[in-house]
């Protein structure tokens, strides 16, 4: 009847459309008005958490980035410093030293 060719696509077409029908929203029934003010009351709840979250990130972020910058800005400038020459010490003198004579006592007598 069916030729072994045509089995395979057949089902995967069949399980395409039941794959399809699984994802449908079953939502037939009419809500009453308590549920419908309360889903209404949950999007609006939802939503003031979005802006809230993102009003906070958007502060956190204001604050965070000079802080950043002045951090890696003193980072490179001691990186700078490191490498700078003008601004090393000198090496601290070593003390000479002199081969002194001795004083003539003859003289003196």
């Amino acid at each position: 009847m069916f030729r072994k060719k045509y089995i395979i696509p057949i089902i995967i077409g069949i399980c395409g459309v039941m794959g399809l029908f699984s994802f449908q929203n079953n939502q037939s029934t009419n809500l009453s008005s308590e549920e419908a003010i309360e889903i209404a009351f949950q999007n609006k709840i939802n939503e003031l958490k979005i802006k809230f979250a993102q009003s906070c990130e958007k502060r956190v972020m204001e604050t965070a980035v000079p802080i950043a910058d002045s951090l890696i800005a003193e980072m490179y400038a001691r990186d700078l410093r490191a490498q700078d020459t003008i601004l090393l010490r000198p090496k601290r003198p070593e003390m000479p030293t002199v081969d002194i004579n001795p004083f003539p006592f003859d003289s003196i007598e």
